[in-house]
């Protein structure tokens, strides 16, 4: 009895050694056969799927071939999403929508991250006009997995298409959600997708304490990335506080901390010197020099620039700058064209506040939109010109002239 039991258990062991090499074989030589004989062969699944699901737009068999294989791995694999959603998809380019979508909300039970399954259900919702459910499962299916909202654009250009979805999305935007802001930098990405992202952003309700947040911070530098300077701008004015006055240089005098936009002040320190905001019955940007070369200080904004004849200026005091090269505060020209505006040199030396400034001609409109920044005129990365000292600068100011 005891010789027939370890028998038959060496019997089962060998068959099921054999089954398997048979199933491992079959995955290699024939994966579809081998998925009909064993379904629970996931391996051979999903090579199958991988390899004819770009093709069942246009080709029958290869969609007959997901469905069949989808299903059989279903039957084999219950808690694998990957192919409920795969035959859901089959489904749908075989014009039977109401299964796609039974299928697809069946694994997103399983897997609420599977972009496929994701993709037809919040399709679904839009197309019943459920934009909220729509809103919904994309937040679900990107909240632990954000990145995956570049295979989810074309999603996101459909639920943002219609007013109503803007101001949906708007509101993901407004509690800045983790998956919020790859989902805006995919869609900005698009054809026209900045206008998209500018009528998204556009059509928040901004608190009076919080007008100027993250998500704005963040687009605002890809808007000027992208070179949509005149897209950015208007964004930015459309969020500044109703307190704060808009000159062309924003924030001219310092008086207000800055929004951490490009379109305000941008105070950076650096390895050569320490860039900071005073308060007090002077505010002013103070930046101490460390003995070292200097590139580019950390002190910059991207203006508007008017038409027509303008003053640069700034008020500045020193005490015992010194420089082997000069410091120049300058004002560039970004768009249509990268050019240099305007140049103020920085004096050396000790010396209480004063006031410099250099004309400059936009008669022709020529620029739009520029940028200014402070900057060392050294060899890059040359010990031989150091910069020491301290410059303070309480004003920097873009003045329209009167003709």
């Amino acid at each position: 009895m005891v010789r027939y039991l370890i028998g038959f258990a060496g019997l089962v062991m060998l068959c099921g050694i054999v089954w398997n090499a048979l199933s491992d074989a079959l995955a290699n030589s024939a994966p579809v056969q081998a998925v009909l004989i064993d379904p629970w062969n996931e391996k051979a699944a999903l090579a199958i799927l991988k390899s004819k699901i770009a093709k069942i737009a246009d080709d029958q068999t290869a969609r007959r071939t997901v469905l069949d294989t989808s299903m059989a791995a279903a039957v084999g694999n219950p808690i694998e999403s990957r192919f409920p959603s795969a035959a859901a998809v089959a489904y749908l380019y075989d014009n039977r929508p109401e299964r796609g979508v039974e299928l697809a909300s069946s694994a997103l039970k399983l897997d609420s991250t599977d972009h496929f399954a994701a993709n037809i259900v919040a399709r679904h919702h839009v197309v019943s006009g459920d934009v909220d459910g729509a809103i919904d499962v994309l937040s679900r299916a990107l909240r632990r997995n954000p990145s995956n909202a570049v295979t989810m654009v074309e999603l996101l250009r459909v639920v943002v298409e219609t007013k109503k979805g803007r101001t949906a999305f708007a509101r993901i935007l407004q509690e800045e959600a983790g998956w919020a802001l790859p989902a805006i930098r995919a869609l900005a990405d698009q054809d026209n997708g900045y206008e998209i992202v500018y009528d998204i952003l556009s059509a928040r309700e901004i608190e009076a304490d919080e007008r100027y947040g993250q998500i704005d911070r963040a687009i605002a530098y890809q808007f000027i990335k992208q070179g949509r300077f005149a897209l950015g701008f208007r964004h930015f004015l459309q969020q500044v506080p109703e307190s704060r006055p808009v000159s062309y240089v924003f924030n001219a005098d310092f008086a207000y901390e800055p929004l951490l936009s490009p379109w305000d002040w941008r105070l950076k320190s650096t390895s050569g010197a320490t860039v900071q905001r005073l308060a007090g019955e002077e505010t002013r940007v103070q930046i101490t020099f460390r003995d070292r070369p200097v590139n580019a200080v950390g002190l910059s904004q991207y203006v508007a620039i008017p038409p027509g004849a303008l003053d640069f200026s700034t008020e500045i005091r020193s005490s015992a700058f010194a420089a082997r090269k000069p410091l120049e505060l300058r004002l560039s020209c970004l768009e249509p064209k990268r050019s240099q505006l305007a140049s103020i040199e920085v004096p050396s030396g000790s010396y209480s506040w004063q006031r410099l400034q250099v004309s400059v001609d936009n008669s022709t409109a020529a620029c739009r939109y520029g940028f200014i920044n402070l900057v060392g005129t050294g060899v890059r990365g040359s010990f031989r010109d150091r910069y020491t000292g301290v410059v303070e600068l309480r004003t920097v100011e873009l003045t329209r002239l009167q003709n």
